[in-house]
Formats: structure tokens, sequence, C-alpha cells
């Protein structure tokens, strides 16, 4: 498995990958993606392994927050349980401690519990406690706010 940016070549993958990650993450315009390649590279990461994108990380840092807000986050189904997701989420922690942040900001759908899992063993795995702060509510979408306080 290789770890790396995500450049304007992946985004075709990554908006497949996010295709088939329904119901919990879904792609937007390749646009948007283009954005995050542009103006937030070192918060975007894909994992490849067999000659193909297996995963994808999306976050946003937030000066005002001192904080990043992890906003997608995805695992080809065939790759689940092989720590694709831990891999992620731990290089955007690593990237938030280099700008001296200590703190993650993230979304859970109430019915997703590998994700909460995820994100509870990783506040476990640094230290800290996976915090619910508020939550998101429109149409069916049903979401808690989250946040993991680490050491920097």
């Amino acid at each position: 498995m290789e770890v790396m940016r995500l450049k304007k070549d992946n985004i075709p993958a990554v908006i497949e990958l996010l295709g088939n990650g329904k119901p919990y993450v879904l792609p937007h315009h390749d646009y948007v993606y283009w954005i995050m390649e542009e103006y937030f590279p070192s918060s975007n990461y894909v994992v490849s392994a067999d000659n193909k994108i297996i995963g994808f990380i999306c976050a946003l840092p937030s000066i005002d927050k001192q904080s990043y807000f992890i906003w997608q986050i995805v695992v080809d189904e065939n790759y689940r349980g092989k720590k694709v997701a831990t891999i992620l989420v731990n290089q955007i922690i690593d990237e938030a401690k280099l700008k001296g942040f200590n703190k993650l900001e993230l979304t859970i759908n109430c019915d997703n519990k590998a994700s909460y899992n995820l994100f509870e063993r990783t506040a476990n795995e640094h230290k800290g406690r996976l915090k619910s702060i508020g939550e998101y509510r429109y149409k069916d979408s049903n979401e808690i706010v989250y946040s993991i306080e680490f050491r920097s």
C-alpha cells in the first residue's frame, strides 16, 4: 500500500470510490476535488494498492478552530478491515500536528457503526477521547458532530 497526496489524475478514481461508499459518503462534482487538491494539498490523501485507489480522505484545516475537519473518508469494500482508514486518519493527524493543531472534528451518521468504531479507536490510540459536540440534521441525514483532541 502506498499513501500519497490527492492528484488531479486520481480524481476520477476517487469519485468512483466515493460512489461505491453509499449511503454514508457520496461523490461531488470533480471541480470540488480539484479545489481540494489545488488549495488544500496537505489534507487530502489517497491510498493505492494493486494499481488502483483503495482509500481516500478529505479534510479541511480550520485556523479559527485550530483543528482539522474530516469531511470524507472511504475505503474500497475489498480492503476494509486492513487498517487503510486508520492509515488515512493518522496521516491527517500528522499534518495537524505539523501545523500545531491538536484536534480533529468530524461528523458520523448515527447508523455508521464502522466509522464510529474507527474514530473511537483513533481517539484511544492518541490518548484522547471521541467527544460529541453537536448534531447535524437535514432531510434524512442524522449526523453527530464529534471532536478528538490529541497530543501534539
